[in-house]
């Protein structure tokens, strides 16, 4: 199987958060969870809102 090139805006983006999801140091890891959790949760709920009829 090829390795993937990620080229694209969103393949970018998922390897940085990635990056920090997954790091060494288990504090910079802690606090990418925290963060990243959150946002996805209030980015679903306002666009669940705006599709609601």
């Amino acid at each position: 199987m090829a390795a993937s090139n990620a080229t694209g805006l969103v393949a970018r983006f998922s390897k940085r958060v990635g990056r920090y999801v997954n790091h060494d140091d288990v504090l910079v890891r802690f606090v990418s969870l925290w963060v990243v959790v959150p946002s996805v949760f209030t980015v679903s709920w306002v666009f669940s809102y705006l599709f609601h009829p």
